[in-house]
């Protein structure tokens, strides 16, 4: 990872061990792998691990690794694995390193500015792991009828297939909002005009896209457009550069509107959502939309 690197931190306990370090941005999912074929190969060759309690000075000529910020006494304990490892520690350890078994790191964290966290499972916890992540395998692969080895596949040819249904789905609203237009309320406030309409079945991402569509058929107008989709119901306030220029603002034209149908929002002076929790009051809500704008408009 770098000469950069320093330990600042580290917690062991039956489950899974932590050991942070300095680091000025996250591991890479390459550099993760290479942290543990590293740790695992040492832990393979069954290197002996050597305990030996020195003065400080000799400890450090053979090269021993101190915590920054920890106070050593003048007698300390150094534990060596093989020539890979040597450092200062007091607490207990593995009289050879392949008691570990194999190494596994399971997250990789932020923990301070600079300074980086990987948390990893060793011996039989790494076993109940990957015991646990094929049992997921297994189960997710049993739901989507597919065996295991083809999860990736299916998963893969399920989501093109999902992306196509949501482009026929897009296509129907559209074809749907378009269809509605017919419908539209017209008003003209100083110039401006006013477009008002209830739009059936049609959630805050239609409402958009009738906005937009209304923007290369009129040049100078405020669009209040409210639509209910799956139990929510939405007004959309669009407004055209023109619009906003005699003084038109969306977010505070939504607002307004909304709050006659007891809803909130805002948004930019251009475009504005509102939710409504009442959809029986979006009519009396619309019907106020022009005069609100015509406090505005000049």
């Amino acid at each position: 990872m770098g000469d950069h690197v320093h330990q600042s931190g580290s917690y062991v306990d039956p489950y899974r061990c932590r050991f942070d370090f300095t680091h000025f941005s996250a591991m890479t999912k390459d550099e993760i792998a290479r942290v543990e074929q590293a740790v695992n190969a040492e832990i393979l060759k069954a290197v002996p691990v050597v305990t030996e309690v020195l003065p400080i000075e000799e400890a450090k000529k053979k090269g021993a690794m101190a915590l920054f910020g920890e106070k050593y006494g003048d007698t300390v304990r150094v534990v060596s694995v093989g020539d890979y490892s040597t450092e200062f520690c007091g607490g207990t350890h593995l009289k050879n390193s392949a008691e570990a078994g194999l190494f596994k790191i399971v997250s990789e964290s932020s923990v301070a500015s600079g300074v980086r966290r990987i948390e990893a499972v060793t011996g039989a916890n790494t076993l109940n792991l990957l015991y646990d992540t094929l049992d997921t395998v297994d189960r997710a692969a049993a739901i989507l009828k597919t065996q295991s080895g083809e999860l990736v596949n299916r998963l893969t040819s399920l989501m093109s297939e999902l992306r196509e249904k949501d482009k026929k789905i897009e296509q129907m609203q559209q074809a749907a909002a378009n269809a509605q237009l017919g419908n539209l309320d017209e008003s003209d406030v100083n110039g401006v005009k006013v477009i008002t309409a209830a739009l059936d079945g049609m959630g805050a991402d239609g409402l958009r896209k009738v906005g937009d569509s209304l923007a290369d058929k009129y040049d100078c107008f405020i669009a209040v457009l409210a639509g209910t989709n799956e139990g929510k119901s939405n007004i959309l306030c669009k407004c055209s550069k023109s619009a906003v220029a005699k003084g038109a603002n969306a977010g505070t034209i939504v607002r307004e509107v909304a709050a006659v149908a007891g809803g909130k929002g805002g948004g930019k002076p251009d475009q504005a959502m509102a939710g409504v929790p009442d959809a029986a009051k979006i009519p009396e809500a619309l019907k106020a939309a022009a005069d609100i704008a015509a406090k505005y408009v000049k």
